[in-house]
C-alpha cells in the first residue's frame, strides 16, 4: 500500500452473503472475485459433511478522487487497532410475498406485526486480529421466546483483522406454538 493520502475507508463486500452448511465447525471462504472459485474440495470436511461459506470483509482505502488506494489491515503501521460493530438480523419473514407466490399479498405472514418477524441478534462489538468465534444467538421470534437462543451465525477475525461471519448449522428449538383460542 502507498503512503498516499487516505480520504474514505470502506468495507467490501457491502453486503456479505453466508451459506448454511452441516460441518460443525469447518468452514470455506465464499467467492470474492467475480468467476473465481474456492475449489471443489474445499466445500467439504473430513466427515464429508457441507462446510459452511463464510464472509470475509475486508476494509479499503480511498484517495480525494475517490479512486481505491488498497487495503489496509491491522498489519499495517499506521493501523493502531481496527473496530468492527455488526449487526446480525434476518428478516425473511418480514419480506415482501414473492412474486412468483399463488398469493394476493404485498408481504410474507400478512397480518402479523413487522417487526416480530424480525430475527434480530443485535450489534456486536470486535476488536483486533485473531478474534475468537463469537456466536450471535436471538432470544425471539413473532413475540415469543426460544427455549434455547437461536444461533444466527458465527463472527470472528483473521490474523489481519478482516472480519469473517458464517451462518447457523442446526436448526433451533422453536417458539412455543401461539395461543389461537378466543379468551
Amino acid at each position: 500500500m502507498t503512503n498516499k493520502p487516505i480520504r474514505k475507508i470502506r468495507i467490501h463486500p457491502a453486503i456479505g452473503i453466508a451459506r448454511l452448511g452441516n460441518s460443525p465447525e469447518e468452514y470455506f471462504i465464499g467467492p470474492e472475485v467475480p468467476g473465481v472459485y474456492p475449489p471443489v474440495s474445499e466445500y467439504r470436511d473430513e466427515e464429508h459433511c457441507l462446510k459452511r461459506q463464510a464472509a470475509r470483509f475486508r476494509l479499503f482505502t480511498y484517495d480525494e478522487n475517490d479512486e481505491v488506494i488498497g487495503e489496509i489491515t491491522s498489519q499495517d503501521p499506521r493501523v493502531k487497532s481496527i473496530r468492527w460493530t455488526v449487526h446480525l438480523k434476518n428478516t425473511k419473514a418480514q419480506a415482501a410475498a414473492s412474486k412468483c407466490a399463488p398469493s394476493n399479498s404485498h408481504f410474507r405472514n400478512e397480518g402479523v406485526s413487522r417487526n416480530s418477524l424480525v430475527l434480530d441478534g443485535g450489534a456486536t462489538d470486535m476488536e483486533g486480529a485473531n478474534h475468537a468465534k463469537v456466536d450471535i444467538r436471538c432470544a425471539t421470534f413473532m413475540n415469543k421466546k426460544f427455549s434455547e437462543a437461536l444461533k444466527l451465525g458465527t463472527l470472528l477475525t483473521d490474523k489481519a483483522s478482516r472480519l469473517l461471519s458464517s451462518e447457523v448449522t442446526a436448526s433451533p428449538t422453536p417458539p412455543p406454538e401461539p395461543d389461537l383460542t378466543n379468551g
